[in-house]
């Protein structure tokens, strides 16, 4: 099948499909979820499971949700007793307040223990804080006992958290157990089957599909059914999508640059220019424009190492390491744009969000396609000027030496 078919196909299937569902919105609101007005930062995520696997927890559901969540790790973990197991979040490792290490989620059966680190919003690991954690339970009720680190992409904890020999042999003992966030799906599917409360199964649902949304790129299931549907009709359907996806790198890499000069034009007719444009490198790409500022740029870009486009930041940088910041100048930024991070390079940058209003830009490119559509279509360099020219308003108006709005530059 021609490939330009299959597009308009899937194109002409979607927005069939979306003009019935605005038919039945007004009863079903396909669209809304609670987790729209609840924050889902790092802490809340770790008081959500801890109250979903509390036996105590006002879900009323006894321990359920903690047996079948016990079950998924393997041998050894299924069918322990759950009856007055206790759970706690930031639970101390020690007494003594200066080497004191909190565990984020601490489960405490009769005569077994997990312990859960939480690295869903890619915190970094610590000096030798696995190993440290580990330590600490190995002195609890078990066996078993066992640390679960649960991160965006199931991956491992660092060398510098705990030592390579140490983290495998952890591993192959059952003690070390690496979760992604999409490994908490079957898990909260089986939460909401053995769930007695309709109230609650719902809830459970929408933590579902949060997940889903924020971790697997999926914005809707039944979206992505018509396009499977549409794309397996036929042998020669699914040649020509399979072909599209052989293509996906090389689309990507074409859209980048499409990206790169967009901004480039966009920043050149405000008289700006851009001094640096890595999109297509590997190792944190990005774009830095010269908006006139002497010791600052602003720059976009995906913090990695490895070329995923994961997380997406934005703000302010410095041009040489160490020159002073205006101690207002922080400040000002975090009430012109919601409460920003700080670094020796970056005096002030945000990570962006699809529901941050500031730059409205979904955070994971790699499973989201919203992003790419608005780089397709010129609004994402119009986004980005416009989130420049707004933090150079704040920096003309919080630094010693104000920047001339005329030519771009500093006053002289």
């Amino acid at each position: 099948m021609n490939i330009d078919t299959l597009l308009d196909t899937v194109h002409a299937r979607l927005e069939a499909f979306r003009a019935a569902r605005e038919l039945y919105g007004e009863r079903l609101a396909p669209g809304f979820s609670p987790f729209q007005f609840i924050p889902l930062g790092e802490r809340d995520l770790s008081e959500l499971l801890a109250w979903l696997l509390d036996p105590r927890g006002s879900h009323g559901q006894g321990g359920r949700f903690l047996g079948a969540f016990l079950a998924r790790l393997g041998r050894g973990w299924a069918d322990l007793p759950t009856e007055g197991a206790q759970v706690r979040t930031e639970a101390p490792t020690d007494r003594n307040e200066r080497t004191r290490r909190s565990i984020d989620i601490l489960v405490q059966g009769r005569d077994w223990t997990l312990g859960i680190e939480n690295k869903l919003r890619d915190a970094a690991d610590q000096p030798r804080q696995v190993a440290d954690y580990l330590g600490h339970l190995d002195a609890l009720a078990g066996p078993p006992r066992g640390l679960l680190y649960l991160t965006r992409r199931g991956g491992l904890p660092s060398e510098r958290s705990i030592d390579a020999a140490e983290r495998e042999r952890r591993i192959a003992a059952g003690e070390l157990h690496l979760w992604s966030a999409l490994d908490l799906l079957p898990w909260l599917e089986a939460c909401r089957v053995l769930c007695r409360a309709d109230r609650v199964a719902t809830f459970i649902d929408e933590f579902f599909r949060t997940i889903q949304r924020e971790f697997e790129g999926v914005r809707d299931m039944a979206e992505q059914g018509e396009i499977i549907k549409a794309a397996t009709v036929s042998p020669e359907r699914v040649e020509a999508a399979m072909e599209l996806l052989l293509a996906g790198p090389a689309l990507r890499t074409a859209l980048l640059g499409r990206l790169e000069t967009d901004v480039e034009t966009k920043a050149r007719a405000e008289g700006w220019t851009v001094v640096r444009s890595t999109l297509q490198s590997k190792d944190n790409p990005g774009v830095e424009i010269d908006f006139g500022a002497a010791d600052h740029v602003f720059s976009f870009e995906f913090p990695t190492e490895t070329g995923r486009l994961d997380s997406f930041d934005w703000g302010l940088r410095l041009r040489v390491l160490g020159h002073p910041v205006a101690p207002a100048l922080k400040p000002a930024l975090d009430r012109a744009f919601g409460e920003g991070g700080m670094t020796p390079w970056w005096p002030w940058f945000k990570s962006a969000t699809a529901s941050d209003a500031a730059l409205r830009v979904d955070e994971d490119w790699e499973v989201s396609s919203r992003p790419w559509v608005m780089v397709a279509s010129g609004e994402m360099g119009t986004l980005l000027i416009a989130a420049a020219q707004e933090v150079r308003a704040v920096l003309k108006a919080n630094t010693p030496t104000p920047l001339d709005p005329d030519s771009g530059g500093e006053e002289g």
